[in-house]
């Protein structure tokens, strides 16, 4: 019996090893579907102690209770764990529409939303509003970015960063998109604590389980499907190896079809681990407010981002 030529089943062996690589991972599911709707704090690089949550916490309240403005923050340790290589930017409006961070699906609801985004590892942050602030508040998001967040995070000061930019953010809401744009501090208040760049000990795997799998992998699909294919066409036009290729090609487009079923099960599954367990996504909840949670909204690309 002859062996089977091995240049072409090297070649699905490297497409299929390398399909992790070209996956990449994705956002994780909104907290609204996954975590329960009263989570403001996604703190996936580990960078917040529940005491410095608990400090930012009640400028979100206000701003959700009173001025129906859900203000999210999340922190991530790199953009690239989430499968993203494009600037902090176009990362944060794909996080802000997916998680719908805005008050559209409740009554007397509004496209106010806010996300504050930090990749600690990037050294970039972002401030993305809702299309109901249009672009009207871009100019106070660049003063609280340059003024109150990025001067904290050089001196390794996140928490103070984060928390200085919310309270601005809370008096915006207050304000609203038609009022006139309140005062920015000058000066960013310290939280009296520094973290070292990039490393936390207590969530070291930050991100969680979604930092491994993501949902239909595009890329990774695509590499096996076309790798199966490839092996097909030439079992057609290789007679005496036609069996050993054309079965490779159809393990390798049936893995194509399979693999987003199990990147499905296998993100689910580590939702619900980290939904029970908190700190191993790095995750915080407090609680639902009583003014409810946040979902119906969409970015309206205003905002600002900064790096330090």
């Amino acid at each position: 019996m002859k062996k089977p030529p091995m240049l072409p089943i090297l070649v699905g062996l490297i497409l299929a090893a390398s399909t992790p690589l070209l996956t990449g991972a994705d956002i994780p599911p909104s907290p609204a579907d996954e975590f329960g709707n009263g989570d403001f704090i996604h703190d996936f690089a580990g960078l917040l102690t529940p005491a410095e949550m608990d400090q930012i916490r009640p400028h979100q309240q206000t701003a959700m209770e009173q001025h129906n403005t859900p203000i999210v923050v999340v922190t991530v340790r790199r953009m690239a764990d989430y499968g993203h290589d494009g600037d902090i930017a176009s990362l944060a409006k794909l996080w802000f529409n997916a998680w719908n961070v805005g008050t559209l699906e409740r009554e007397s609801g509004a496209n106010l939303g806010v996300l504050v985004l930090v990749s600690v590892g990037d050294r970039k942050a972002r401030i993305e509003l809702g299309g109901d602030w249009g672009r009207k508040r871009d100019d106070f998001c660049q003063q609280v970015m340059s003024g109150r967040m990025v001067p904290s995070f050089k001196e390794g000061d996140y928490a103070g960063g984060i928390a200085n930019a919310v309270a601005s953010l809370s008096e915006m809401a207050a304000a609203g998109p038609e009022g006139a744009a309140p005062q920015v501090a000058q000066q960013s208040v310290s939280m009296g604590r520094r973290v070292q760049r990039g490393l936390r000990g207590r969530n070291s795997g930050a991100g969680g389980p979604f930092t491994s799998f993501g949902i239909l992998p595009v890329l990774g699909i695509a590499a096996l499907f076309l790798g199966g294919m490839v092996l097909i066409v030439a079992g057609i036009f290789v007679p005496e190896y036609r069996k050993w290729l054309i079965g490779a090609g159809l393990v390798m487009i049936v893995a194509a079809i399979c693999f987003p079923v199990v990147a499905l099960v296998l993100v689910g599954l580590g939702a619900a681990k980290g939904g029970m367990g908190g700190s191993s996504s790095g995750s915080s909840s407090s609680g639902g407010y009583s003014g409810g949670g946040f979902s119906g909204g969409y970015s309206g690309g205003g905002g600002a981002s900064g790096s330090w």
